[in-house]
């Protein structure tokens, strides 16, 4: 029963070592230094086991926490990226780049935390900042294509239709009626 104790023991402060260095736990000698005296109260392997499956639980669900904290700071950085360069050639490569995470992941997160994928919330932001420019400015329609990121007329109009079932000619004659 010594040697039980013992690999529990082990096996538990491994376990929030690293939830420690995952960032998910804060180091507490304190709250450590009763283990010992725990475990060597457990006089039946029962209680051994119930004490081994609270002290894991807590390390794991400090190191779900962080990692749930870190995947949403990387779609944050991700969103944030696309917002200052929307206007620009970007792609999920350039933007897992800029992350350090690889394409198939940021793709799986845009999908998972926002409900779309990373070309749906890019063309969203481009449509919706056109629309804006199409009710607020009388700039041309090529000029605002250009300046949301389509450089090929044809192409922001064909995108334009796609999200509104208008043109953007026929969204900016009828602008105010569309919303």
């Amino acid at each position: 029963m010594t040697d039980i104790k013992l690999k529990t023991l082990e096996l538990v402060l491994q376990c929030e070592n690293r939830a420690f260095h995952t960032g998910g736990r804060e180091y507490r000698f304190l709250e450590r230094h009763g283990y010992l005296e725990q475990i060597n109260k457990t006089s039946e392997m029962k209680e051994l086991k119930k004490w081994f499956q609270d002290r894991i639980r807590n390390a794991l669900e400090s190191i779900h926490l962080t990692k749930e904290h870190q995947t949403i700071d990387m779609v944050k950085r991700a969103e944030q990226y696309i917002q200052q360069h929307y206007t620009e050639e970007l792609t999920l490569n350039r933007v897992s780049e800029i992350i350090h995470v690889s394409p198939p992941y940021i793709s799986k997160l845009f999908k998972e935390k926002l409900g779309m994928t990373f070309l749906e919330y890019l063309t969203r932001l481009r449509m919706e900042k056109a629309k804006q420019m199409l009710r607020e400015t009388q700039e041309s329609i090529r000029k605002i294509g250009c300046d949301v990121g389509y450089q090929d007329l044809k192409y922001f109009s064909r995108a334009f239709k796609k999200y509104e079932d208008v043109t953007p000619r026929e969204y900016r004659d009828n602008g105010s009626n569309m919303e």
